[in-house]
């Protein structure tokens, strides 16, 4: 699936650092100046499939040098992790705007003491 995202220029800096990695599948082949395109991805793709679950998926995303030539998948899925994991803004605070939690938002330090002895 990444692989089908990501510009030939990614997979053939991709295929460049990989065939320098002592767990590359030699048996696939390597980059060969002249290939197409097309030879570039298919090539791209069986070293994928080769190696998958070996770190080879996050050495193609590495190659990506843009924000453009980031797959939509990866930047979908950091966009959601960034919006549930944001913190809430310093301004949500009560009515009265004496910086104190508001009616549902329990004070941490507000322990009653007598109920846990």
């Amino acid at each position: 699936m990444l692989a089908a995202e990501v510009s030939p220029a990614v997979h053939r800096r991709f295929l460049d650092q990989a065939k320098d990695h002592p767990d590359y599948p030699t048996d696939k082949g390597y980059l060969k100046d002249g290939d197409s395109d097309d030879d570039v991805i298919a090539l791209s793709k069986q070293v994928l499939q080769a190696k998958k679950g070996s770190g080879f998926a996050a050495m193609l995303i590495e190659q990506c040098q843009t924000l453009d030539e980031i797959p939509d998948t990866v930047k979908t899925f950091l966009e959601t992790v960034a919006a549930e994991m944001a913190l809430p803004k310093l301004d949500d605070t009560d009515a009265a705007g004496d910086g104190e939690d508001g009616p549902d938002d329990p004070d941490p330090l507000d322990i009653d003491i007598e109920g846990l002895v």
